[in-house]
């Protein structure tokens, strides 16, 4: 087992912008002390250790990087075990289940922060009806394992940004929105995030995956940002209407005829438009979405593992279906069946 206390206190130190001789100071030893044991020339006194976690607020198996790799393995396989559980709709199982692992590894950084992602998806996305009492309980209680993720999860800055998101997300549900939107402006903008420059540090070949994938994140995000905009404002019926048929739009432009895992946004999409001719009687319409909607949850259920894109500029993006997650364990199937019996339709 190799000790990793020189690194891991360096990066601690760092991140708690603490100079060499403030700890010395606070430890009542030399700067040089501390140079020292960063450098892994000396350790400190075994004495020293728990005053050195708590004045960090990190477990002393953390500091000391005990058994690292057995822990790592054991952290990607309760990954492996959750993304199952989120692709299966399976949110209260995902909550339950990484609270357990939390406790086994309270410095695991992933597994807190999927375990903050896991309880705003069941308080925010499920459908699940909680009180406003229990929706603040999770709401707090996912950003204090924000706050411990990004304590724990050293110089990652991809996962400080996605946890730094979750942890704002969670604050707007708190209704505090300032405390978010100072964590908010913390983050890079669009232009200079890493999906825009990394690309460029690559060969060829990588790189064009990297756009495609990009691309594909960003029609998502498109689609995302409308349906946002939708929220802020009470639109009128057939301005919806219009609204959810641009979106339409622009998923099958840019993502194909059948865009894969997208089918699920444009099964939503045209149950917004079901809902909306139902409502104003027009049968022919609502028959028309209607088959939409069987099209869109057949091609979504029924997507193969590793399936491509049918349009040459997504060539390198394939489907993975146990990456993707579900809020609910209902199939798309089930919506559509549910929709029909509960507004009488005949089909």
């Amino acid at each position: 087992m190799k000790i990793t206390l020189g690194q891991n206190l360096r990066e601690l130190r760092n991140k708690n912008n603490i100079t060499q001789e403030q700890l010395a100071e606070a430890l009542e030893v030399s700067p040089q002390a501390v140079s020292r044991w960063e450098n892994e020339a000396a350790f400190p006194d075994i004495s020293l250790l728990p005053v050195i976690a708590n004045y960090f607020d990190v477990t002393t198996d953390y500091l000391l990087g005990v058994d690292t790799v057995h822990k790592q393995k054991e952290i990607d396989k309760a990954v492996e075990t959750d993304q199952k559980l989120r692709s299966e709709g399976k949110t209260k199982e995902s909550v339950r289940f990484l609270r357990e692992k939390a406790k086994e590894f309270p410095s695991g950084h992933v597994i807190l922060h999927r375990l903050a992602c896991s309880l705003f998806s069941l308080y925010h996305q499920s459908g699940e009806k909680f009180s406003a009492e229990e929706t603040s309980a999770m709401a707090s209680e996912a950003a204090e394992l924000c706050k411990r993720a990004l304590k724990y999860c050293g110089g990652d800055q991809l996962f400080i940004g996605q946890c730094k998101q979750t942890l704002a997300l969670n604050y707007v549900e708190m209704g505090e929105k300032e405390r978010a939107e100072e964590i908010a402006d913390t983050l890079p903008s669009f232009w200079c995030s890493r999906e825009m420059v990394h690309p460029k540090t690559v060969e060829r070949r990588e790189a064009l995956k990297e756009y495609q994938n990009n691309l594909l994140m960003l029609t998502d995000a498109v689609i995302i940002t409308m349906g946002r905009i939708k929220s802020c404002e009470n639109y009128t019926d057939g301005q919806l209407l219009e609204l959810s048929s641009v979106r339409e739009k622009l998923i099958l432009l840019l993502a194909g005829e059948n865009p894969d895992w997208l089918n699920e946004r444009l099964f939503n999409l045209a149950l917004i438009r079901a809902k909306i001719y139902l409502k104003s009687g027009e049968k022919e319409k609502l028959g028309e979405e209607l088959k939409k909607l069987s099209k869109y949850a057949r091609n979504y259920e029924e997507r193969g593992e590793g399936r491509g894109y049918g349009v040459f500029w997504l060539s390198e993006c394939g489907n993975c279906i146990g990456d993707s997650t579900k809020h609910s364990p209902e199939s798309l199937y089930d919506v559509l069946n549910n929709f029909i019996e509960k507004n009488g339709i005949k089909v």
